[in-house]
């Protein structure tokens, strides 16, 4: 069956706030009692994280990765949805390369309904192809502004700081 229907998520930022657990409780109620619930009211089966899915680019702490597991990633393998998740800059250690992040630990023996993307890649999903841009670095860069140039996809996601554009009201 085609749903047609994609959720996206994006900054989720596990561990945000020096890993309070206020706020991985808030996390584990958002998941529990309304994500994965309205996904299969929706009948939605592929989710898109745009990036950022923890927050500290230089570790993460124990129990968080525990809950993430638990809350985040244990519901979509139970589900069997689809799992895409492009790489942001909260996900990687170094600056100038996206190979060296907490999805190559986390996510290294995922079954292969859960895939992360470390590079620009064209994906087709229900017959709509997108563009995945993960954080543009030094390694990536000319291969990113090259698919982004040549693409004929019907959608880019991407984990993007684009300048001059205003965030929210008052920040650029």
């Amino acid at each position: 069956e085609n749903s047609n229907k994609i959720a996206i998520l994006g900054d989720l930022h596990w561990g945000a706030r020096s890993d309070n657990l206020q706020v991985i409780n808030h996390f584990k109620k958002f998941f529990s009692d309304v994500f994965f619930p309205d996904l299969e009211k929706r009948g939605i089966r592929d989710i898109i994280q745009c990036g950022d899915l923890v927050d500290r680019r230089k570790f993460i702490n124990i129990n968080t990765a525990h809950e993430l597991h638990k809350n985040f990633t244990e519901p979509i393998i139970e589900k069997n949805l689809i799992l895409d998740i492009i790489i942001g800059n909260h996900d990687t250690f170094y600056k100038g390369t996206n190979s060296v992040n907490a999805l190559n630990l986390l996510y290294r023996d995922a079954p292969s309904n859960i895939r992360y993307f470390q590079n620009p890649k064209e994906i087709m999903i229900e017959h709509v192809k997108f563009l995945y841009l993960p954080w543009i670095c030094e390694d990536n860069a000319e291969q990113s502004f090259d698919m982004v140039e040549k693409s004929d996809a019907d959608y880019l996601i991407g984990h993007l700081e684009l300048a001059g554009f205003e965030m929210y009201k008052g920040h650029t």
